[in-house]
């Protein structure tokens, strides 16, 4: 470390990285095992879904700017609350808008769009990225898969995300299901109950 300073600071940041991954992957796998052990309890309460969305953009929105992606938040303040665990529920969207913003080229866009269901909200979530190949769509909720292993290692992530994503939503009585056009971008789709 005394002799060559530079490359000592490049392994260490190496080390950091490499660490820091580690420990997400062990969250990720830890949160996973929680859910599927069948002790696994949310906390229900009428959750304000625009507030919750906001909130989510709102942690990605640095990453996005420095992308030059536009965060389009369609949520009107009189969406219906939701029957939710505020926690869970911001772990969904931001996993989800963290993704599209991760797979979405600068200049791009993201779009949150609710509607207003029979019982349910429907959330759309949308970017203007790669998109997904259709032999990939089946298999994208699954631990592990990802569309671009080269390129997801390079972005980061566990492969677990959305895993998580998929658990947390049936959880809450809900769905989620992926539309994606290669070259177009993709939108996940999301139905919650109302509270």
């Amino acid at each position: 470390m005394v002799e060559d300073p530079d490359r000592a600071e490049r392994f260490v940041t190496i080390i950091l990285n490499h660490s820091e991954r580690l420990a997400t992957l062990i969250g990720d796998l830890l949160t996973l095992s929680e859910m599927e052990s069948g002790e696994f309890s949310l906390q229900l309460h009428p959750v304000p879904l625009a507030a919750t969305i906001r909130h989510a953009a709102g942690l990605v929105e640095l990453k996005a700017g420095e992308k030059g992606i536009v965060l389009d938040i369609s949520v009107p303040d009189d969406t219906p609350a939701v029957l939710a665990d505020q926690g869970r529920l911001e772990q969904v969207f931001i996993n989800l808008l963290d993704n599209a913003v991760k797979y979405t080229p600068g200049s791009g866009r993201v779009t949150v769009a609710v509607t207003d269901g029979e019982g349910a909200v429907i959330v759309r979530v949308s970017d203007t990225g790669a998109g997904i190949p259709p032999q990939s769509l089946p298999r994208i909720f699954e631990r592990f898969y990802r569309v671009d292993t080269a390129r997801s290692r390079d972005q980061g992530g566990t492969g677990l995300g959305l895993a998580i994503v998929k658990h947390i939503v049936q959880l809450h009585g809900g769905t989620i299901s992926v539309e994606s056009t290669p070259g177009k971008g993709s939108s996940f789709v999301l139905t919650l109950r109302k509270a």
